[in-house]
């Protein structure tokens, strides 16, 4: 047994020693890896979007409450009725008739109940044009074009980023006058 050879315990060797093998770890390829990537940017880009949109909306629609702030105070802290002549021909309107020191220029107020504000000039005026003014208001309130203003208004917030949007509400604005 002395003269044993070299590739004999080699062999014994093997046979009762594990044999450890340095083998290269890969890592497995995972198709769905490179794709999670697109529906995170997609998801991002979606969100930026509903983002911008909804912060477009939130600004107009509080334009439009403060707006609807400004109506309210102005009815009702800022008008007084108004007292006409008797030989006056009014046109038969179902709005209340105020005027306020805050307006310029005839213009009617109010969904529901209607009031147009006459500024506090109009004792200045020739019979003829004051008849005329009030008419015209009184056409607005007959058509409600406060209503038609209104939706148009609410129309163009939720669909702020469309021209034609912008056009409608500008075009219906001019038919009303």
């Amino acid at each position: 047994a002395a003269s044993v050879s070299s590739a004999e315990t080699i062999t014994e060797n093997a046979a009762t020693q594990p044999v450890h093998v340095a083998v290269p770890v890969v890592p497995p390829v995972n198709p769905v890896v490179p794709n999670t990537v697109a529906p995170v940017r997609r998801m991002s880009f979606l969100f930026a979007i509903a983002l911008i949109y909804t912060v477009g909306v939130t600004v107009l629609l509080a334009r439009i409450l403060l707006g609807m702030i400004q109506c309210s105070r102005l009815l009702i802290h800022q008008t007084r009725p108004v007292v006409f002549p008797n030989d006056l021909q009014l046109p038969t309107t179902t709005a209340r008739i105020t005027e306020s020191d805050e307006v310029l220029v005839p213009l009617t107020l109010g969904l529901w109940h209607p009031v147009i504000v006459l500024p506090t000039d109009w004792k200045k005026w020739d019979r003829s044009l004051l008849e005329a003014a009030i008419a015209h208001e009184a056409e607005h309130v007959r058509r409600r074009d406060t209503w038609v203003a209104m939706i148009t208004t609410f129309n163009t917030a939720l669909y702020w980023f469309h021209p034609l949007s912008w056009l409608l509400r500008r075009h219906i604005t001019e038919l009303a006058e």
